[in-house]
């Protein structure tokens, strides 16, 4: 039985119809609030959750034990609706609904604030999916509301983009 602020694992397959998740996770005791992005550090195990409602993210140890939050505080870096997530070597980024992308170190301190709202490149409307591709270094964003991806290089500048032709407010990828 798992115990307050644990993580417990619910084992259930269903073959035939695939509506049941083989494998989730639920975080016991702790007021998560409109969660989105999850990410685990692969080199900890630790698991970061976007709580979008609280305007912050939580960091949970592998057992599922809050280790701390960040973003909630006044001053640069305050969220606004984080959503996607995305661990880039050792750094922890993190979309939210204000039209930038935040660069933090996985221990919670922010290292810089990337793009601007607007629609050009770096500039972003409701980013929200992350992802990082370990094999070139590059960044993938979706950037909702401009209908489109951006790819940042390995120093997170702007590489590229596609989608606008043919994507309708990506959400993930």
């Amino acid at each position: 039985m798992a115990t307050a602020n644990s993580l417990e694992s619910i084992f259930s397959v269903d073959y035939k119809s695939k509506i049941q998740p083989v494998f989730s996770v639920c975080i016991r005791g702790e007021n998560l609030c409109g969660p989105k992005g999850v990410t685990i550090d692969n080199t900890t195990g630790d698991i970061c959750i976007a709580d979008c409602w609280n305007n912050c993210v939580k960091v949970f140890d592998c057992n599922g034990q809050i280790m701390f939050k960040f973003g909630d505080e006044d001053g640069e870096g305050k969220m606004y609706r984080p959503d996607g997530l995305a661990i880039c070597r050792d750094r922890l980024l993190i979309s939210q609904r204000n039209k930038s992308i935040l660069n933090y170190q996985v221990n919670g301190e922010l290292v810089s604030i990337i793009g601007k709202p607007g629609k050009g490149d770096l500039e972003f409307d409701y980013p929200r999916g992350l992802t990082f591709d370990e094999s070139n270094g590059e960044l993938y964003i979706c950037d909702s509301n401009n209908h489109r991806i951006q790819i940042l290089s390995k120093e997170l500048s702007y590489k590229t983009q596609f989608g606008q032709d043919n994507l309708k407010s990506p959400l993930d990828v």
